[in-house]
């Protein structure tokens, strides 16, 4: 046991895992690709992550999908089939999904946020690596380009022991004051589950910003994607092989 898992004399737990798995995989090909290069040893299989999608469906796009493509719930395929859709029919859901994001964000931040400026979504896990304060290397340009224009609501949680992830999400509160009056810009508190439904499913644009190669699948931009947002994403994770640039995102 102790040659399984030895790493310069430590316990390793990865090594361990190689050693005593029948099969290994990754969670994207680009993560594949990744972990074979840091273990060479080995063979890494690619088994890209997915999400369920009746539960990552909001109430309005279920009833648009029921409508149109009937078997949808019990065959995720069928939705293959969505641009038999009309485009009137799912802008009216989605302006309906939007409508309900921004009454809740401004029923809770009272920001104010207005269903006529483009909105941008941004709600994970706060680690540091999936960069939620990017957007905000350029304060100025920020401002001068997304005034009147563009509004952008944020949620997430750190890990209870993980810092640097509470840091960022303090970073991000001390930009929403100082670009306020110029940029609306909301946090919403207390993550989970159903506020994770609401805002993939509400906002105009999925905005994902990993440092490349770190991000090994990333799945919200899939939940945008299942209520017919598009993803504007770094290449990294499963979007890396999900892309279809100026189809589904950028």
């Amino acid at each position: 046991m102790k040659d399984l898992a030895d790493n310069h004399g430590k316990l390793s737990m990865t090594n361990l895992a190689l050693h005593l798995s029948r099969s290994i995989n990754a969670v994207s090909k680009l993560h594949a690709q990744v972990a074979q290069h840091m273990y060479p040893d080995d063979t890494v299989k690619a088994v890209t992550n997915g999400v369920h999608h009746l539960s990552w469906t909001s109430r309005e796009t279920q009833h648009l999908y029921d409508k149109n493509l009937p078997k949808w719930s019990v065959d995720p395929t069928e939705l293959l089939k969505v641009k038999d859709i009309s485009d009137t029919a799912l802008w009216e859901a989605h302006m309906e999904n939007k409508s309900n994001l921004l009454d809740y964000a401004n029923a809770m931040t009272q920001k104010g946020l207005s269903p006529d400026l483009l909105t941008f979504g941004f709600a994970r896990r706060a680690a540091t690596y999936k960069r939620a304060n990017l957007l905000f290397y350029d304060m100025e340009r920020l401002a001068s380009v997304c005034k009147g224009k563009v509004q952008f609501i944020f949620a997430g949680k750190a890990h209870p022991r993980d810092e640097h992830g509470k840091e960022v999400i303090q970073e991000l509160y001390t930009h929403v004051k100082q670009l306020s009056g110029r940029v609306n810009i909301v946090f919403l508190e207390n993550y989970n589950m159903w506020l994770g439904r609401l805002i993939t499913s509400g906002v105009d644009v999925w905005l994902n910003t990993p440092l490349r190669p770190n991000e090994a699948s990333g799945t919200s931009g899939m939940k945008a994607a299942l209520n017919g947002v598009p993803n504007l994403s770094i290449l990294d994770g499963w979007w890396n092989e999900g892309c279809r640039n100026g189809e589904n995102g950028w």
